[in-house]
């Protein structure tokens, strides 16, 4: 017997309003029954737990998200630590000078995964690449951008701040 949950109307408001919902939770409560039963048709969905989807989540992205239409929902994101590693260690950046060397060190990948990534996250409006503005074409200044995460409540949750 399905139990209805308070959360349904919230998941179901934010997932029509965010690119990106984030559910979370302790083990065997029914995340995925209710993520299962409230996003419908409205998006694709994909498990994570399956070797396959896995494989080419982590390895290959852009093909994975290729293969899916957006909206999806991505359960069972444990399994994947290589982009959560990769999102903790943006988050921890957000508001500073990008430096992809850095954080493709602090998440263990290439500087090239890094890039395609943070190309991800942008086109779907959870970071934003902030350009240095210059008045005047000749200043030396660093025109390196900075790093924005556009939630901040998801750089809260990867900092461990909620």
């Amino acid at each position: 017997m399905y139990i209805t949950r308070e959360a349904e109307a919230t998941f179901g408001r934010l997932l029509a309003q965010y690119k990106a919902v984030l559910v979370t939770g302790p083990c065997q409560v029914g995340k995925s029954t209710m993520i299962g039963l409230c996003q419908g048709e409205t998006c694709g969905y994909v498990m994570l737990n399956d070797p396959i989807a896995l494989y080419r989540a982590t390895r290959d992205p852009v093909l994975f998200f290729q293969d899916h239409p957006l909206s999806l929902v991505i359960d069972e994101v444990q399994y994947a630590p290589e982009p959560y590693c990769f999102l903790v260690a943006m988050a921890a950046r957000t508001g500073q000078l990008l430096n992809m060397s850095d954080i493709a060190n602090d998440a263990d990948v290439d500087a090239k995964t890094v890039s395609r990534w943070l190309s991800l996250l942008e086109a779907s409006g959870i970071v934003l690449r902030l350009q240095p503005y210059f008045p005047y074409a000749s200043k030396r200044v660093s025109r390196t951008p900075k790093l924005h995460f556009m939630d901040t409540g998801l750089v809260a949750h990867l900092r461990g701040g909620g």
